[in-house]
């Protein structure tokens, strides 16, 4: 198992990159997880010499741009839905330029996201109260995702995508139960992996009732990364992790696998802590 800690840590929105990747050191990690929070940057050539060796993987809205698209790839408006795709090509671009392995997407929404503030780096979303026709939205995802295989395979960087359960109501987000993601590798039986998020899934499992057990043994050869935080139930709230988080549990079923540490507005110590909380449940 290799840890990689997430740069979303240092603050909710609009970080710095440069000043983030200089706190995160001395971390006892394998690797550095580029992020969807940083304030937009004109040259990243800094991010190889401070990543300090370690494995660079990539997430969705990295590398920021001053626009606030909010990237949806099941979308039924063919501009947006364009938009995302070409947003994801250039991170894709971007993922091989600087040497990262692999760049996470997310499936998109059943409805439509607007913007709760006045930036989409808070992640805080409202939904249009319309339902999109789910299979028409599905096989919106299937057909962006389609074209995010071709650029990754063009560039050799390993996409992912990520389960959903971020919101806490049903049918607002894509791939949050076992049918559709059993359905999702049908189509796509080979090149695309899994970034499974135990955070959401706390959700989907509870709203959907299905078994995380059962759900990581059915899909344990597509998950090739696992993101991790904690929460009370109640939200995504991405904390980090103390000795009774729920995600703990989990960690024995999939000490074969690489973790993500995505946690929002924390401190450097709460990383270390996190670490060496994992590193004992390892043991």
């Amino acid at each position: 198992m290799k840890i990689f800690v997430s740069t979303t840590w240092n603050g909710i929105q609009s970080s710095d990159l440069y000043e983030t990747l200089l706190l995160m050191n001395d971390l006892e990690c394998d690797g550095f997880e580029l992020g969807s929070t940083h304030l937009p940057i004109v040259d990243h050539s800094f991010i190889c010499k401070y990543a300090h060796g370690r494995e660079l993987i990539t997430h969705n809205y990295f590398p920021s741009t001053t626009d606030n698209l909010i990237i949806n790839l099941a979308s039924l408006d063919e501009p947006t839905r364009n938009k995302s795709i070409q947003f994801c090509k250039s991170a894709i671009k971007f993922a091989s330029k600087i040497g990262a392995s692999h760049y996470t997407v997310h499936p998109g929404f059943l409805k439509t996201p607007v913007l709760a503030k006045s930036s989409r780096r808070n992640f805080d979303f409202k939904f249009h109260p319309i339902q999109q026709d789910y299979e028409k939205s599905y096989q919106a995802m299937l057909k962006s995702i389609t074209y995010l295989l071709e650029c990754s395979f063009e560039y050799g960087v390993n996409l992912l995508i990520e389960t959903e359960g971020s919101v806490t109501a049903p049918n607002v987000c894509l791939l949050e139960t076992p049918s559709e993601i059993r359905r999702l590798f049908e189509y796509f039986p080979s090149g695309l992996n899994l970034n499974f998020n135990l955070a959401h899934s706390r959700f989907s499992s509870t709203i959907n009732k299905f078994c995380l057990f059962e759900f990581i043994h059915e899909f344990h050869e597509k998950i090739r990364f696992v993101e991790i935080s904690d929460n009370d139930g109640s939200a995504d709230q991405h904390r980090p992790l103390n000795a009774d988080s729920f995600t703990l549990q989990y960690l024995k079923v999939l000490k074969d696998k690489n973790l993500i540490l995505e946690f929002r507005n924390s401190k450097i110590e709460d990383i270390r802590n996190s670490i060496t909380i994992i590193k004992r449940k390892l043991q």
